[in-house]
């Protein structure tokens, strides 16, 4: 899955060692399915 540059900043900012994550309004959810894909 390729992100915008805007999404991949976002997605870098959130650690390996985060249990709980909110995803509002960032665009169709691909933040939270790129971290699930890359086991993040």
């Amino acid at each position: 899955m390729n992100l915008s540059d805007r999404l991949k900043t976002i997605s870098e900012m959130i650690d390996n060692n985060t249990k709980t994550i909110v995803d509002v309004g960032t665009d169709h959810g691909y933040i939270p399915i790129y971290l699930v894909k890359n086991k993040k």
